[in-house]
């Protein structure tokens, strides 16, 4: 992350010396437009993510999670869903919540607040790491 910002700031610099010193040849104009480019590139894909997301078929409905030591039960106003213990890949409860793995790159998160209290949030996380194992 810091490289692609040294980059994207570093080659302002050496666009305006390559201008007044060779004047203006389509070097200059490419390094400036690389730098802009790179440096826009964040924003654009934070951009694109949030489209993205808004764009789901489940966007902005409530969904409940019930856990047991057997299974997830994910039930939404329109899907409902079952991961049983071999369809869960890992799970990492950290102190913020809980991820769970489905497959490599595919996740759910559970956030702390979703939970009625901290010790059904630790029970949840005690299931869910039995079951990812």
């Amino acid at each position: 992350m810091w490289l692609r910002s040294a980059i994207g700031i570093g080659v302002f610099p050496l666009a305006i010396w390559l201008i007044f010193s060779e004047g203006w040849t389509p070097w200059p104009m490419l390094l400036m437009l690389v730098g802009t480019l790179v440096m826009l590139r964040p924003i654009i894909w934070n951009m694109m993510q949030v489209r993205s997301l808004h764009k789901l078929p489940g966007y902005g409905q409530e969904v409940c999670y019930t856990i047991t030591p057997e299974a997830l039960h994910i039930d939404g106003e329109s899907k409902s869903a079952r991961l049983d213990s071999h369809q869960i890949v890992e799970c990492v409860p950290t102190t913020q919540g809980i991820l769970i793995y489905h497959s490599k790159t595919s996740y759910t998160w559970l956030p702390h607040s979703a939970f009625d209290s901290t010790t059904d949030y630790h029970q949840a996380g005690t299931w869910l790491s039995q079951m990812a194992q």
